[in-house]
Parts: C-alpha cells; structure tokens; sequence
C-alpha cells in the first residue's frame, strides 16, 4: 500500500515523541490533586463581654476552617509510594491569608511535608497536625467545628500554656518527624518536633502520639503530647485524651475527655467532658454537644451546648445552623473563654447565646 512513498522522521519529532511518552508515564506513576473548602457565615452573640450584642462575619469559617491544598503520592512500586502535601488557609471575608488558630502562618501553614508509605507503615517529615489534636477531633461531639466545638474547649486550655515555637496552640507542629502504622482495627501515630535550640536536645521541643481502634459501630482513641519550654530545662504544657464513637442505626453517639496542663508556677490545669452526637434521617443531619470545662487551678467552670443542623444542596455544597449556650461561673475562668474563632468571648456570670448560619463549599 506504501509502495513507493518514503516516510521521514526527523530527530525533532523524534524527540518530541519521546518528550510526550515521558509525561505520559509520569502522569501514571505520580497522582497530584488540588482540593479546598470555602466555608463563610455570620454569627450574632448575646452578652458576651464587653459587649451586649455583636454580629460579625465568620470569615474564617462557621462550620469549617477555608483552607486550600495539592497533595500527591508517586507509585515507586513493590508496594511503596512516596506522599507529600501543602495546604494553607486563607480568611473569605478578606481574601487574606489568616494567622491564627487556623495555621502556623505563612502560604502553606497548615500542612506542608513529605513522606514515604509501605508494608512497613508511614513516614512524614515536616509541618503536620498534631495526632494528640486529630484523636480529640475524631471523638468530639461537634467534629471540632470553627464554632461551639471542642476545637474551642482545645484552644482555651492550650492558647493560655507556655507553648514551644514548634507549635500552633499544639495543633499545626513545625519540624516535625512521625510515623504511623495501622493493622487489624489499630491505628496508632508519634511524632517529634525538633525544638532546633542550640545547645540542648529538648529544649523546645515536643512529642505527641496518638492510638485508635475500630471493630464494627464501635470506635475508640486516645492521645497525649508534652511540650518543653524554648529555655533548657524548662517545662511546658502536657495533655491527655481519650474518647469513643458508637454508631446505631441512623445515630452516632460520641463522647471524650481531654486533661490539659499547664506544669509550670502559676498555670492552670484545664479538664473537659464532652458528650453529644448525630442524627441523620434523610438529607438533614442534626447535631448536639455539652462540654463541662473545669479550671481546677483557679476553681473556674464554664458550660457549653450547642445544637444545629446541616442539610447539602449538593455532593459539595452544604448550608448550616448552629446555636451556642455558654455560661462562665461568676467567680472566673482561666482559659482563653472562646466559643467561636472569630474572638466571641464570654462574661463571667452571664450566659451567652448565640447562632451562626453559613454556607460550606468544597473542590
């Protein structure tokens, strides 16, 4: 048929071929994905202090923290992968990236490592969530949302601490090592932040580590981290948790306890009880959460219930409303006194009720 016709292949396409054959078995090889949520709401609190009333914009997020990532894994066969992962937060209302509870800072200040995944389990390097933190999020009555959660019982015990400079309010650990290995129902993860001061091994450092086990509806974590302070010698804050989750039928009954230290002159010793769960029937899941907060330090308490509902228009869009109660006893409270991430503060001896609506989008 091609009797008489000659083909040519110059170098150039020779090349060009081989260019294109290269991506090709990259892109099989190696799996990149870019991912975000926006979530924005307003929220309206009674009472709080300094102020009988105050409405503002939950930029921030109402429900969920705005954050946006890529992430990736490359199959280097034999059943090993290497892992890796940016993500950042930024603030809807402004377009600004945030620096705060939210992130370590800076354009990827929530997570930003690298790592390796075998038979042998998993290994990451660099700035990464606490597992401490993460057992907390995964038995709290309210999933930790960005108002009237367990995020906010976290932060109160936490923010008021002698934390090292390897950490977020020990939830984002800079200079960080860990692994993690998981088999039959058992998960369990450690990790080392380098605390990088010359002269001393400890010396603001941290270490934190986390266990779970699942069989059937039944699911149960632990976790537990110890920072030291920047100077050699030092002390810093400590905390333990420990909770479960119990599927039945449309239901999920959660519940936990978390301790949290302060060891050093005049901290504070903070401990929480958390019980609530879900409901779903249909599209409409209902939530509902009481947090008993104890300042056994200063003799302070403080009350949260909240009660809310989240109905999706879409695989990933999703409306919500949640109301809050809080009440600070009237003789104090140690912590930092927050129900919300946008600076709701509560009133000794006052109750403050509020709501915050919001729409939740994902990509």
């Amino acid at each position: 048929m091609f009797k008489g016709t000659e083909l040519k292949v110059s170098s150039k396409s020779l090349l060009v071929a081989g260019a294109l054959m290269g991506l090709s078995l990259t892109a099989m090889a190696q799996s990149v994905t870019l991912y975000g949520i926006i979530d924005a709401g307003v929220e309206s609190l009674n009472h709080q202090a300094g102020d009988a009333r105050r409405n503002f914009f939950a930029g921030a997020g109402g429900n969920t923290p705005d954050l946006f990532g890529l992430k990736g894994t490359e199959d280097l066969g034999d059943g090993f992968s290497a892992i890796w992962k940016l993500e950042g937060s930024m603030n809807v209302a402004s377009g600004s990236g945030t620096v705060d509870v939210n992130s370590n800072g800076g354009l990827f200040g929530r997570e930003a490592y690298v790592g390796l995944k075998g038979r042998f389990g998993t290994v990451k390097l660099g700035l990464q969530l606490d597992p401490a933190f993460i057992s907390m999020v995964e038995t709290d009555p309210q999933d930790a949302k960005e108002s009237f959660s367990g995020l906010q019982t976290w932060i109160n015990g936490s923010a008021v601490q002698n934390n090292p400079n390897t950490t977020t309010v020990n939830i984002f650990d800079a200079n960080a090592v860990s692994y993690n290995y998981a088999a039959a129902g058992f998960s369990g993860t450690v990790l080392y932040s380098i605390g990088s001061i010359a002269g001393s091994n400890s010396a603001n450092s941290l270490v934190s580590g986390s266990l779970s086990y699942t069989v059937g509806p039944l699911f149960l974590a632990a976790g537990a981290f110890k920072n030291h302070g920047a100077v050699a010698g030092q002390d810093g804050p400590s905390e333990w948790n420990v909770g479960g989750t119990y599927k039945l039928g449309d239901a999920k009954l959660k519940a936990n306890y978390v301790d949290m230290k302060s060891n050093v002159t005049g901290g504070h010793d903070f401990q929480t009880y958390a019980i609530g769960g879900d409901y779903s029937f249909s599209l409409l899941t209902l939530n509902a959460g009481y947090y008993d907060n104890k300042d056994k330090t200063g003799n302070g308490k403080m009350t949260m219930f909240t009660l809310g509902g989240e109905y999706p228009l879409s695989k990933r869009t999703m409306i919500y409303l949640q109301l809050v109660a809080a009440k600070e006893d009237a003789t104090g409270y140690g912590g930092a006194n927050l129900v919300d991430q946008s600076g709701g503060t509560l009133s000794p001896g006052h109750t403050v009720s509020g709501a915050v609506a919001g729409i939740r989008h994902s990509f």
